[in-house]
């Protein structure tokens, strides 16, 4: 079994070196996101996700990493995301999520803090948390349909929800004023008990997630099944939920 580990020093080192090295004084910031961030990075299996902030001149400039990208995409780093300051602060309320995941767990590696000061409003979260899970929702009713009722794709199905619902479910967990764990599967149990959902369901769909569970078809189906149901009560009560 793969076990947790991290990026090595000297790969991070470099590559903040190399963005130095191309914008100069238009690099505001060097971020480290995702799983290497979270602590739940596994060598040679989880992506290195590089957040970079630079200046409006530096944004302009951005052929002048072509170069770089392709000198670090064959080492297997994922093509950074690049924004401006000035495209955060204006993209809050419609990327709550994602820049609430940013703000929690996130490694500044060079210049500015800009991540740890977000303030992101209730309202705009609770909403697009009530976008996700019914756009979520609508994606578990198709895709179970097109399991065909077959043991291993209903199970790969369960499996595949759980990174895409973590995210969701650090917005659900920040809307209770909880604290936020940091393993994918401890959010979702979490939530369930928040919410006054269904923990059984969850937690089988965490053992399933984990290798933990050997079920049978009629016993996945009938996980899957609920699990869809308990997800449909979710959606209805983040849609009722009043800030």
């Amino acid at each position: 079994m793969a076990t947790n580990s991290k990026p090595s020093d000297a790969i991070i080192n470099n590559f903040v070196q190399d963005l130095q090295t191309i914008f100069k004084d238009d690099l505001v910031s060097v971020v480290l996101y995702g799983s290497a961030a979270r602590g739940d990075y596994f060598a040679k299996k989880s992506d290195i996700n590089f957040l970079v902030i630079l200046t409006d001149s530096g944004i302009h400039n951005l052929a002048d990493a072509f170069g770089f990208v392709k000198k670090w995409t064959r080492r297997g780093i994922a093509i950074p995301l690049f924004m401006t300051k000035e495209y955060i602060a204006s993209s809050l309320d419609s990327f709550p999520i994602e820049f609430l995941n940013l703000k929690l767990h996130h490694k500044l590696l060079f210049g500015q803090d800009l991540l740890s000061s977000l303030e992101i409003e209730d309202s705009h979260l609770r909403l697009k948390c009530e976008e996700q899970l019914k756009s979520k929702l609508l994606h578990l009713w198709e895709d179970f349909l097109e399991t065909e009722g077959k043991k291993e794709k209903m199970r790969r199905l369960l499996i595949e929800t759980i990174p895409t619902l973590s995210s969701i479910f650090i917005g659900l967990i920040v809307m209770k004023k909880a604290d936020v764990p940091d393993a994918k599967e401890d959010i979702i149990i979490n939530t369930a008990r928040l919410y006054g959902l269904n923990e059984t369901v969850f937690q089988r769909v965490v053992d399933v997630r984990m290798g933990s569970a050997k079920l049978s078809r009629e016993e996945i189906q009938s996980t899957l099944q609920s699990y869809i149901s308990e997800m449909s009560k979710l959606a209805d009560i983040v849609d009722q939920w009043v800030n």
